[in-house]
Parts: C-alpha cells; sequence; structure tokens
C-alpha cells in the first residue's frame, strides 16, 4: 500500500471523529503504532541477518534481528509492511490514537488484526524460530561467518539449489526461500526497494557474470516454485 493510499483510508476512519495531524505528527504516530506491533509480535517479513541495509530495533538472538520500520517520506513510498493484517492494524492504531469517541472501536479492529496475522502464522509443529523461518519462506540464504568477514557469506546449498532451478533439471523442495526469489526477481525487474539492499546486489554481482537472460529464468522459477 502507498502512503497516499494509507492517509486517504486514515481520513476515511478518522473524518467524523477526528482531524488529520499534520505531516510530521503522523508519521511520528505511524512510527510509534508500528514499532508497538514490532515488539509485541514476531513479524517475518521484518526479521533479518544482514545489518548493512538495515537498522535493527532489536535483536532475536545472535544471528537474527528484527529491522525497523521505514517511515515513509513521499506519497509514493509503500508502506512498510506487505501483509493486509498488519496493514490494517497499523491504520487501526493511527485511528485510535487520532480519533476522539471512537477510541475502542479501533482497538478492537487493531486487536482482531494482529489476531488474524498470529493465526494466519501459528503452527504448533514450529517450535522454535528457525523452524518457522524455514517453513514460511523467509529463512535467510546466507550465514553470518565473522571469522571471514563482519557481514555473511552465501549458503552453498542455496546457491546449489539456485543453480537446479535455473538448470530447469527438477524443482527443490528441500528449501523454502520463496519470499527471497520474489525479492530478487523484483530486484532484476529494477524495484527501487529491492536495489537498495546489498544482499539482493552481492548476490546479482555473483551470478550474474554467469548467467545470461536471469530474469526471465528467475520469473519461471518463481511460477515453477508457487505452482
Amino acid at each position: 500500500m502507498r502512503y497516499d493510499e494509507f492517509k486517504n483510508r486514515l481520513d476515511y476512519l478518522v473524518k467524523r471523529d477526528g482531524n488529520m495531524p499534520t505531516s510530521d505528527v503522523l508519521q511520528a504516530i505511524i512510527n510509534d503504532k508500528a514499532s508497538y506491533i514490532l515488539n509485541t509480535h514476531l513479524i517475518f517479513s521484518h526479521i533479518e541477518i544482514d545489518k548493512r541495509g538495515f537498522t535493527p530495533l532489536y535483536f532475536i538472538d545472535e544471528y537474527y534481528f528484527v529491522r525497523k520500520f521505514e517511515i515513509p517520506t513521499s506519497d509514493e513510498s509503500v508502506i512498510d509492511f506487505d501483509d493486509f493484517n498488519l496493514l490494517n492494524a497499523l491504520l487501526n492504531l493511527c485511528a485510535f490514537e487520532i480519533s476522539i469517541s471512537e477510541k475502542e472501536s479501533f482497538k478492537i479492529a487493531a486487536n482482531k488484526s494482529l489476531m488474524n496475522y498470529e493465526m494466519a502464522i501459528n503452527d504448533p509443529m514450529l517450535d522454535t524460530l528457525e523452524k518457522a523461518l524455514y517453513h514460511r519462506g523467509y529463512a535467510k540464504p546466507y550465514r553470518p561467518n565473522f571469522a571471514i568477514n563482519p557481514y555473511y557469506e552465501w549458503d552453498e546449498i542455496f546457491l546449489n539449489s539456485l543453480d537446479t532451478w535455473m538448470s530447469d533439471t527438477a524443482k527443490y523442495r528441500g528449501l523454502s526461500y520463496e519470499k527471497f526469489i520474489d525479492l530478487f526477481v523484483k530486484y532484476q525487474n529494477g524495484d527501487e526497494i529491492a536495489l537498495a539492499r546489498e544482499d539482493l546486489r552481492d548476490l546479482a554481482t555473483r551470478i550474474m557474470p554467469n548467467r545470461k537472460n536471469l530474469k526471465t529464468v528467475l520469473e519461471n522459477v518463481k511460477g515453477m516454485y508457487n505452482a
């Protein structure tokens, strides 16, 4: 959701029960409510391992951290949540802050959206963060290796499985990297947010010199993966 759409929806929610704040105040409210969501819920799309491109909000363990919410800077900016329930929760929490007399209804709506998010990702069989990330497709295809450098080294299993996907000889089903591959496709398509990620740039630099038409191949891979 773009920032201009977010503001329009928020204005619609509170138009009979409050006035839209100034731009600076609204950004502060969004930052506060997004931080609340990230501090009280495990949001998979905000879990990272490479600190070069993100500012940590808090660390989960020695490898994984939750990155800070990126405040929208223009109407064209994309709100830094990619799940409908999270977007709806953020909208209602902001409306709760602005509202004068209908705060309780917005609080209930926000909690319901967060509950729906938890229900969507919850699986009692996934008893560790590593299993949850692996199962949900947010596992990162790199691992920290501080003996080599202060950032990470690429996981050879991922690179080998990417070769398998790209060679179209078989669909490697042992790893769940759908989220990352989707971002990599966006990187190849010139997506502004994906282009800002140093990890994607590093992978492209490694693979692109030896691969032709990588964008087309990866798009086909994405289709295979989602089939």
